[in-house]
């Protein structure tokens, strides 16, 4: 590969020794209701998001061809309501493989935490974009905290020994 691929990426890969040490305690108490909790929680708002631009599409479409006739205001409403109902499927689709992972942890092979790219207001909040690959072929792309990403990749670790953490190219 070429450098210009893999430096953007290794810049904003974070390693198990620089997000911090676990509180063992902490881990302990958390059971997959509480990662579930966790993974579920923001793409569960996407999902709502999605269906309910979806279903202003589709109202403004029954709108504009009942009452304007209007040819780009039509195909306007049609791609609106494609293009958000599609986004909720995947919501959908990601939140059914968060569920499946606080239920199997060792469906994960791979988890990857790193640095957003770049801050805004939706994600000011948000330290870290925690990347769990699992051995179906889906990947699951969370935003959270520094704390949120330690208690979860530890509790992977704790129930899963063979999952990779960071980049997959480096020696384990």
């Amino acid at each position: 590969m070429s450098k210009w691929m893999t430096a953007p990426n290794e810049n904003r890969t974070i390693s198990v020794s620089e997000l911090g040490v676990p509180d063992e305690a902490i881990i302990s108490r958390l059971s997959p209701d509480d990662i579930r909790r966790i993974l579920v929680a923001k793409v569960h708002r996407g999902c709502v998001i999605g269906h309910t631009l979806s279903a202003i599409g589709f109202i403004s479409f029954i709108l504009v061809f009942l009452f304007y006739r209007n040819t780009p205001l039509i195909i306007g409403t049609i791609v609106w309501f494609i293009f958000f109902r599609v986004f909720a499927m995947l919501s959908y689709q990601k939140m059914i493989l968060a569920h499946r992972i606080s239920a199997e942890p060792r469906l994960v092979y791979w988890a990857h935490p790193c640095r957003p790219l770049f801050r805004s207001r939706i994600f000011r909040y948000y330290e870290i974009f925690l990347t769990l690959h699992s051995r179906s072929g889906q990947s699951l792309e969370v935003p959270m905290s520094r704390q949120e990403a330690i208690n979860v990749i530890s509790w992977l670790k704790r129930l899963n020994p063979d999952i990779r953490i960071g980049l997959y190219d480096s020696a384990p």
